[in-house]
């Protein structure tokens, strides 16, 4: 099974979960509805949230405060307990990624992407996209609705774009020094408040995947973009943790206190350009 199968088994399920609660209530309610119970707790640095399946347990750590990042949290551990009780693919995703960190990895980059269908399912964005053509600007327009967290649309507008992009969430802080097994030799020890990548999201033709808690260097267009507070176009190298420099095409922007980028390997298509049939 593809990467782009397994997205597409996650939406399914999200959207067979959607259809069983009705529009215009919060995460909480929505899960609740499935038998999920839901509390605060203090949590490891670096977890947002976790999912308990004996006790049907949805711990939100007690630092998370935003209202956005609660909720795509919440969402994000609902889609853990969508996948685990599909034991087939449960089963398929633990031999299939097997080795160090790449279990993690997937289900946290499925669980990502379903809670971001939640929250904004991509018909809107797609329509928009379909429409004007693909661009980071989009991002405040997706975010008209207060309570549509903006990393999620980030994470939809990289999911429905037409070509092979990557893109990111940032903050500035220290990054949590809880990381996936296996990568810790790579991770800079942080010892002062850097720009780091919070959430990572790339398309589903795309090759390689960026790793969460990566610092961005002081002079990446996306640092520039957040201590200036603009939207800047320009080219840069996507902020893989190997520090590879692929240069390519990029947009980065400063929104709702965190830093957002996309990164187009592929050029995205013209919208006024004519299609094939």
């Amino acid at each position: 099974m593809s990467e782009s199968e397994l997205r597409g088994c996650v939406i399914d399920l999200v959207d067979a979960a959607r259809a069983q609660v009705p529009a215009g209530i919060t995460p909480e309610e929505a899960v609740r509805r499935f038998g999920l119970r839901i509390r605060l707790g203090d949590l490891p640095d670096g977890k947002d949230g976790v999912y308990i399946k004996d006790s049907k347990t949805i711990v939100i750590s007690q630092v998370v405060t935003s209202k956005e990042r609660r909720n795509f949290t919440c969402y994000h551990e609902f889609v853990h307990h969508l996948v685990r009780q599909e034991d087939e693919l449960y089963s398929y995703l633990h031999e299939t990624y097997s080795g160090p960190g790449k279990f993690e990895g997937v289900i946290e980059l499925l669980c990502n992407i379903g809670a971001a269908e939640l929250i904004i399912p991509r018909r809107k964005v797609r329509a928009l996209i379909e429409a004007e053509g693909f661009t980071l600007a989009h991002l405040p327009r997706l975010c008209s609705d207060r309570d549509v967290s903006a990393p999620a649309a980030l994470i939809q507008l990289v999911q429905c774009a037409p070509h092979r992009c990557y893109g990111v969430v940032c903050e500035e802080g220290v990054p949590p020094t809880s990381i996936p097994t296996g990568q810790q030799a790579l991770m800079p020890k942080p010892s002062k408040p850097s720009l780091y990548i919070l959430y990572a999201a790339w398309s589903p033709s795309a090759k390689y995947s960026i790793a969460r808690y990566t610092i961005l260097p002081g002079d990446h267009l996306l640092a520039q973009s957040y201590r200036d507070r603009c939207l800047i176009s320009g080219e840069e190298r996507i902020p893989f943790r190997s520090g590879n420099e692929w240069r390519v095409p990029c947009e980065t922007m400063y929104f709702r206190g965190k830093g957002y980028g996309v990164f187009n390997a592929i050029p995205p298509p013209n919208p006024d350009q004519p299609r094939l049939l």
